[in-house]
């Protein structure tokens, strides 16, 4: 019992803990890239349109492995392969108003606060299951529920996530065309949230059927 408790609450504190990390760190490069956005459109009388962590492969074509960068602490020559890029496109002007993307963008800003809505959501749910979790109440049909809700919301937000990062790839494989470079749709999906969703389900049956068994107990005793 109790060592079944301390592998959950790991289990749950480890891979949350990862999710927050990742949004974190995404929501703080993002801000520090959009205020230096800002300042250079300012400064230069430009519009910009970003497409940020755009997954990018190498036409087979321009794939060299020519040397392009140095690693200074041997002083040898390295090859750096883009896999991962952020784009950001600039312009005397953006006509928007006749723009045939419009709609996307709109459903992808409504999307972006979907994935936050959710995002809060699961912070108060797994607060709440972890007190209950510390004060030793495993077995109890509210935490059942909790978990059941923290899974589905996991599922929630992998959907929407993978969802966004479709949008936002389709949309850039048809404003951007870098020589060289193609727009992937290969770490499109959002596996740890799937995967994390799905372990949770699994452990909230398991609990569910435990506690079935716990109270037939009690009640035959």
């Amino acid at each position: 019992m109790k060592r079944f408790k301390i592998l959950c609450v790991l289990l749950l504190t480890v891979f949350f803990a990862s999710v927050v990390t990742d949004f974190v760190l995404d929501l703080i490069t993002g801000a520090k890239m959009g205020y230096n956005m800002v300042e250079y459109t300012m400064a230069n009388g430009l519009e910009s349109r970003e497409h940020l962590y755009v997954d990018v492969v190498v036409d087979g074509d321009e794939m060299g492995l020519e040397p392009n960068a140095e690693n200074k602490l041997s002083g040898d020559s390295v090859v750096i392969l883009r896999n991962n890029v952020s784009i950001v496109e600039y312009a005397k002007s953006f006509a928007t108003a006749k723009d045939k993307h419009n709609v996307q963008y709109e459903v992808l800003s409504w999307m972006n606060w979907l994935i936050i809505v959710i995002f809060v959501y699961l912070i108060v749910v797994f607060v709440k299951i972890m007190r209950l979790f510390i004060r030793s109440q495993v077995f109890e049909h509210k935490i059942i529920l909790l978990l059941n809700h923290l899974g589905v919301a996991f599922l929630g937000l992998a959907i929407a996530t993978t969802t966004w990062n479709f949008g936002r790839t389709y949309l850039a494989g048809h404003l951007i065309d870098v020589e060289g470079l193609m727009v992937s749709y290969r770490h499109c999906i959002e596996w740890n949230n799937l995967l994390l969703g799905l372990v949770i389900l699994v452990i909230t049956e398991i609990l569910r059927q435990a506690t079935t068994i716990k109270e037939e107990q009690d009640l035959t005793i």
